[in-house]
């Protein structure tokens, strides 16, 4: 399942406004790593993929739990429902991104802590299946999901962090 992200991303010291549109029962945010191309993608093979990756930045994505799904776009797509960085780690620096340590906390309570090494999908075949649809450019972040443990609902005014291993 896709979701669309707009490119409209906060920074690590920016401000993530949530839009009160109604029915919203919760704001989730979703403690993941990200990929960035580092160049043209397009039709990769798994045994390629690796080829195509810069390397690696902390996302945090949010959710609006609750909505209408008919539509993908109001509960996860609004500008601001990402937040980026604050760098990136090249590829070469992290090594197998399947062996990081991820955690977030709101409001310096801890949420998640888990490893990537329990994505139900590979980065190298995430890439290969997104880019027979997608033709992707230097520069894209591709998000790969989150472990859903310790999800939680956000408020306004709440402060969120994310720490990745190696990152």
């Amino acid at each position: 399942e896709f979701f669309y992200k707009s490119p409209e991303t906060v920074g690590p010291e920016g401000t993530c406004h949530l839009k009160d549109i109604p029915p919203v029962y919760v704001w989730q945010p979703e403690a993941e790593i990200a990929f960035v191309i580092g160049n043209h993608a397009k039709d990769v093979s798994i045994d390629r993929a690796y080829d195509h990756i810069f390397g690696y930045v902390p996302f945090v994505d949010i959710s609006a739990r609750g909505m209408n799904r008919r539509t993908q776009f109001l509960p996860k797509g609004q500008d601001g429902y990402a937040l980026v960085g604050p760098w990136i780690t090249t590829a070469d620096e992290v090594g197998d991104p399947h062996k990081i340590q991820v955690k977030s906390w709101v409001n310096g309570k801890a949420r998640q802590d888990y490893s990537t090494e329990h994505m139900a999908r590979k980065i190298p075949e995430q890439l290969a299946w997104l880019s027979q649809y997608v033709h992707l450019l230097g520069g894209d972040i591709v998000t790969t999901g989150t472990y859903h443990v310790g999800l939680g609902p956000i408020n306004d005014g709440d402060v969120l962090e994310i720490e990745l291993e190696k990152m």
